[in-house]
């Protein structure tokens, strides 16, 4: 951003070489996997052939479209998105087993993710294996798999609390292999900025090849350490990344944030049409039943709204004292709307937009009038919106499936 009125931080730690971005960076969606494996949620094939689609459209590089080995349904669903061409590279999921692999074989998918533990936690606790086992057979279950012609995707579950040395190990089966990158998982979020960056530099000190990046937001910073975890410019890599955010838990990192911020702030070059977002947002609002908040960055309804009075002020003057992001950059609109905090200016602006001329003194009366109708405008307004809100918690317990129901299913299938 050139402007001489305001000072870019982000561009100085570019120049002095404490950022530095890498020559690729490719933009992996798994909205339709990840956005599955958020607690209700499921996707019919129509409307996972829909997102699908308008991920293409956008411009994402690569692209989950399935796990066919959770259902027929979700195979057939996979090779359909498959079959249509879209344009992205297409990976689909599967545990450390044949089976998984020969379902993914079966639909002729680009990049097989392998789900693969790496802390000693998840291998050892929760395989009940020990590292050498585990090694052998994920070097032939690569093998096999790259021999039936698709990439591998060693996706290194628990990678951000494995051992270094053990991610050495793990990643040394792909070293001399081609095809083959290294899918880094932040499972539990625990991650910081600086600690993500720290574990990607070590991690090139051994690894040349691609890498992706799938961080999750248990503390709200997947889209931080997603974008200062390869700020030493070294390689290629790609963005795991989902729609409005959603995912197991709290989510993982957001596609609209992560695109936004590698187009506005870093000033980074990807094919990703940002004008999509917003058209993306809603479509996976209304899939997942999932709300997108107001104050949600990017996408959310008050991302471009302003109230109080000398942000409007501001506004009015130049839209860049109160907006980092052009709007049209995201094909949005501004809007004001009136409340309490709102000054006279804006006031004076619509009613003059409307013809209507406005002494001192008037203008004063409407501006209190207006901020007085707010108050009781919202009051009543609080009062419905709280029983909303807690419809809406009580509904989203009827979208589970929760212990009783599967105990009475049971009972009926075992005559009990």
């Amino acid at each position: 951003m050139n402007n001489p009125l305001v000072h870019d931080y982000v561009r100085d730690t570019i120049d002095l070489k404490k950022a530095n971005m890498p020559e690729s960076i490719y933009i992996l969606d798994a909205t339709l996997t990840e956005g599955e494996q958020t607690s209700g949620v499921v996707f019919s094939s129509d409307e996972k052939l829909e997102m699908a689609r308008k991920l293409a459209e956008a411009g994402v590089d690569a692209a989950y479209v399935g796990f066919p080995a959770v259902s027929k349904e979700e195979k057939s669903t996979t090779k359909r998105i498959i079959g249509e061409g879209l344009g992205f590279e297409s990976w689909g999921l599967c545990r450390v087993l044949k089976e998984d692999i020969d379902e993914l074989i079966d639909v002729d998918c680009d990049m097989a993710s392998f789900i693969a533990p790496a802390s000693r936690l998840h291998y050892q606790k929760r395989l009940k294996t020990n590292l050498d086992d585990y090694l052998i057979r994920l070097e032939e279950l690569t093998t096999y798999t790259l021999e039936h012609g698709i990439g591998v995707s060693l996706g290194l579950e628990d990678a951000s609390r494995a051992e270094m040395d053990d991610v050495k190990k793990i990643a040394k089966i792909g070293e001399d292999k081609e095809k083959v990158n290294l899918l880094i998982t932040d499972t539990v979020g625990t991650f910081t900025p600086a600690s993500a960056r720290y574990f990607i530099d070590e991690l090139r000190k051994f690894w040349s090849k691609p890498i992706a990046l799938h961080f999750h937001d248990d503390f709200g910073m997947a889209t931080a350490n997603t974008l200062t975890a390869v700020e030493s410019g070294q390689g290629e890599y790609y963005f795991y990344v989902t729609v409005n955010g959603i995912g197991e838990r709290c989510g993982a990192a957001s596609l609209e944030e992560t695109c936004t911020a590698l187009k506005v702030l870093y000033g980074y070059d990807i094919k990703f049409d940002l004008t999509k977002l917003m058209e993306l947002s809603k479509l996976v609002e209304k899939y997942s039943s999932i709300p997108v908040i107001p104050p949600k960055a990017i996408v959310g309804l008050n991302a471009f709204t302003h109230e109080t009075g000398p942000h409007v002020h501001g506004i009015l003057i130049d839209p860049l004292t109160y907006e980092r992001i052009p709007i049209d950059t995201l094909a949005r609109k501004r809007r004001f709307v009136f409340g309490k905090h709102t000054g006279a200016s804006l006031i004076k602006k619509v009613l003059e937009d409307r013809g209507i001329q406005v002494d001192k003194e008037s203008l004063e009366i409407i501006l209190q009038k207006v901020k007085e109708k707010h108050e009781k405008k919202d009051a009543a307004w609080k009062i419905e919106n709280n029983k909303i809100i807690e419809n809406y918690h009580q509904s989203v317990e009827k979208r589970f499936t929760l212990e009783n129901e599967v105990v009475e299913i049971a009972k009926k299938v075992l005559k009990l």
